[in-house]
């Protein structure tokens, strides 16, 4: 038995009846990693929209598989982005604003229709 969760009580039945001993590390790696990734997106919007109360939930409930962060990312996040900004550093904004401004005025300009 290589397996050592083969041996366990709780989990052996489950994994030896499912098939998955050999396959049994990777999905659990896999696992991690899907819910890794949903936490840090999830916990990554709720900074950056100022969401402390949620922010804390998300950090402390424990893994749900990303359920609870896919449920507060499709319906509970307030996304200031969505009004027309994309930007990820909005002063990158200003900036090509003011550029854009100067450019305009130092071009001359196009004579109208005559």
């Amino acid at each position: 038995m290589w397996n050592p969760l083969l041996g366990d009580p709780l989990v052996g039945p489950l994994v030896a009846g499912l098939g998955l001993g050999i396959l049994f590390p990777f999905v659990f790696l896999l696992l991690i990693v899907w819910t890794f990734a949903w936490k840090a997106i999830a916990l990554w919007h709720a900074a950056r929209n100022r969401q402390r109360i949620w922010f804390v939930v998300l950090l402390l409930v424990p893994n749900t598989l990303g359920i609870l962060e896919i449920i507060y990312l499709k319906w509970f996040e307030k996304n200031e982005n969505k009004k027309g900004t994309t930007d990820l550093f909005p002063f990158i904004k200003d900036i090509r604003g003011k550029v854009s401004a100067r450019m305009k005025a130092s071009a001359p300009e196009e004579p109208g229709p005559v």
